[in-house]
Parts: C-alpha cells; sequence; structure tokens
C-alpha cells in the first residue's frame, strides 16, 4: 500500500478524534459564506456549553526527497493541524487549549505510521508532531485560541533511485 494525501488525511483525522472533548474535527480546512452555516460546523457543546472547539487537517504533498544513501527514492508529506477555541478569560481557556494541543501531539506520536498509512515511513527527526505556533486570531467572528501543529512524514517507496 502506497500512501496517498487522502489516506494521510484521514488517518490524521483519525488519531485527532481519539482526543476527549476536543470538538469538532474535519479532514480539511472548512469555510461558508453564510456565518451560520459554518458555526455549525465549527461550534460544540462541551459541559453545556456551546463555544467555538475545531480542529482542521490540511496535507500537502508529496514533494520528493533523495536520501544520502540514494538508494531509493522519498515522499514527503506535510502536515497541518489548526485548532481553535472560543477566548474566555474567566474559564482560562488558553489552558484548556495549552492541554489540547498537547493531547493532539501525544496521541499523533504513538503512531508513528499513522495506522499503518504509510508502508515503510514513519516521522523522522525534522517531522514529529510539535506546537508551531500558539496565538489569539479573529476566527468566524470570534476571538479564539488558535494552535497549528506540524509534522511531516516521509514515505519509503519501492523504486530504487539510480543516478
Amino acid at each position: 500500500m502506497t500512501a496517498s494525501v487522502s489516506s494521510i488525511r484521514s488517518a490524521v483525522k483519525a488519531r485527532v478524534d481519539a482526543v476527549s472533548d476536543k470538538g469538532a474535527t474535519h479532514d480539511y480546512f472548512r469555510w461558508a459564506s453564510d456565518e451560520s452555516d459554518l458555526m455549525d460546523k465549527i461550534v460544540t457543546t462541551i459541559d453545556g456549553e456551546e463555544q467555538v472547539r475545531v480542529w482542521m487537517v490540511t496535507v500537502y504533498g508529496p514533494s520528493a526527497t533523495v536520501p544520502a544513501a540514494r538508494e531509493f527514492h522519498r515522499k514527503r508529506y506535510e502536515i497541518e493541524i489548526h485548532g481553535y477555541l472560543g477566548l474566555d478569560d474567566s474559564e482560562a481557556t488558553e489552558k484548556t487549549m495549552a492541554e489540547l494541543a498537547e493531547s493532539v501531539v501525544e496521541e499523533l506520536e504513538k503512531y508513528p505510521k499513522l495506522n499503518s498509512t504509510l508502508d515503510d515511513g514513519t516521522y523522522e527527526a525534522d517531522g514529529w508532531p510539535a506546537v508551531a505556533e500558539f496565538d489569539h486570531r479573529a476566527f468566524a467572528g470570534v476571538l479564539c485560541h488558535h494552535v497549528l501543529i506540524t509534522a511531516a512524514v516521509h514515505e519509503k517507496d519501492s523504486v530504487t533511485y539510480t543516478l
């Protein structure tokens, strides 16, 4: 089985879905021309309270890389996971978002082959899941905590690379 953008996207979404109380998860970045339609996709009820709490997965690739040994051709896929949580200072939502981000990273680290989506590939030194950004942004007209988690996976292809 060879990895593909869609199989990696699905596997990453499954890992994010495994985090409890993470809110909605989408396997692509959601937009809508109608605000109420977008809110239906990004608002979640947690402990009886409605709030923006959403994670969206984007996968780019493949891009080819050639290892120093030139033994095989490798494909690299870049993963971005954007998380948004409506900011509420009285509820200390910054702490909640930090814990959610840590949980998502830890869940991804448990499955370096992304549920066997990758034949012989895994995260590499420069691609392990990590929080790349933790900031505040307006999203759908709501001030939110925003987290960007990045990762990269490499697939080992059976094609021999020759010069």
